[in-house]
């Protein structure tokens, strides 16, 4: 699986103190949330000559019930921070993905103020 950044962009080319910067990272990832497991019952029905039986899951051990995993299609989720060499303080905004398959493409905005 891979997380990877795309591209990131400054609004400006440079910025006059106290004015804000906005910074987006574009990134894709290929790793998706960890899938769940679906319990699933069965009925076994079992007929002769004379008459019928059936028999349903009930989770016990006489009659267990089964999984299967579900796969997820949903990425798993990012934490985004950033710092720099002047001390600034970068605020990130809500990671955002887009599409519902690996690999998913994400985006991040962060702003900062200029010192």
């Amino acid at each position: 699986m891979a997380l990877t950044f795309t591209s990131w962009s400054f609004d400006a080319a440079s910025y006059a103190p106290g004015a804000t910067i906005t910074l987006t990272v574009k990134f894709a990832s290929a790793d998706a949330a960890a899938a769940s497991d679906v319990v699933n019952a069965v009925t076994a029905v079992l007929t002769d000559s004379t008459g019928t039986a059936t028999q349903t899951s009930d989770a016990s051990g006489n009659f267990p019930s089964f999984t299967v995993e579900a796969p997820s299609n949903a990425p798993e989720p990012v934490t985004a921070t950033a710092t720099d060499t002047s001390g600034i303080t970068w605020t990130p905004g809500e990671v955002t993905f887009a599409g519902t398959t690996s690999p998913f493409a994400g985006m991040v905005i962060f702003t900062a103020v200029a010192a």
